[in-house]
């Protein structure tokens, strides 16, 4: 399957993943990834794999890093990576 461009969904028959790719270098920002079941109401994952599971992550050596989950809610939503900055 090829792989979707920085921050899009990629779907196959058995699985959808969401794929994004930020800088290391941006200490700053804070990436995250959020759903929403009317693509309206955007909810940050908590973390604990109840929305989204952690499939992989790459770093590419040239200063940036990917990472791939896969939806884990048993409804219908939209996802999406969201970057935020950091506090």
């Amino acid at each position: 399957m090829p792989t979707a461009p920085p921050g899009q969904a990629r779907s196959s028959p058995t699985a959808t993943t969401v794929h994004y790719t930020y800088s290391l270098a941006a200490d700053d920002a804070l990436v995250t990834a959020e759903f929403a079941t009317d693509a309206i109401g955007w909810q940050s994952d908590p973390g604990d794999e109840s929305v989204s599971a952690f499939i992989s992550a790459v770093n590419h050596g040239d200063g940036t890093l990917s990472v791939t989950l896969m939806p884990a809610l048993q409804r219908r939503a939209v996802f999406r990576a969201a970057a935020h900055r950091r506090r």
